[in-house]
C-alpha cells in the first residue's frame, strides 16, 4: 500500500503504486517505460487503503477509524 514517485532522470515525474514488493524490489501496478538509471532518484511513501484492517494493523490507528468497518463488499440481493 503506497507508491514510488521519480524525481530525476527519463522517468522524472512518473509516479506509480507498488502492488507488491520483496526486501530489494517493488512491483508496480503499471510498467516503466524505461527502466530506472543508476543515479536516478526517487521517493516511495505508504499509503492507507483506507480499510479497517490497514487503518488497524499496519498503522495501530484502528480508534482513529473514521469508516464502517461492517459494511459487506458485495451486496446481495434477494
Amino acid at each position: 500500500n503506497g507508491y514510488v514517485k521519480f524525481t530525476s532522470g527519463t522517468n522524472n515525474g512518473i509516479r506509480r503504486r507498488v502492488k507488491s514488493n520483496t526486501t530489494k524490489i517493488l512491483y508496480f501496478d503499471l510498467n516503466l517505460t524505461d527502466a530506472p538509471a543508476s543515479g536516478d532518484s526517487y521517493f516511495v511513501l505508504r499509503n492507507c487503503d483506507q480499510t479497517w484492517f490497514v487503518c488497524s494493523g499496519d498503522f495501530n490507528n484502528g480508534a482513529n477509524f473514521g469508516g464502517f468497518p461492517s459494511i459487506p463488499e458485495q451486496m446481495v440481493l434477494r
